[in-house]
């Protein structure tokens, strides 16, 4: 039981390091609201649904 233990910490560590060290990169918009779908098919319809609302942030809004 003790070997299943240590295995499993080891395997969760080397999980927790790879997903914290794995980049996320997204594209800065200046507020325009588009959307880029890339590769698009033309023939496609696509349906935006928002899920969360950011209430913390407003740009108009000085510091």
């Amino acid at each position: 039981m003790k070997l299943i233990k240590k295995i499993a910490a080891i395997m969760f560590a080397f999980i927790m390091v790879f997903t914290l060290s794995s980049n996320v990169n997204a594209e800065e918009t200046t507020g325009t609201g588009k959307i880029t779908i890339s590769p698009a098919n033309p023939s496609q319809t696509y349906k935006v649904y928002r899920i969360l609302k950011l209430e913390s942030y407003d740009k108009n809004k000085k510091a």
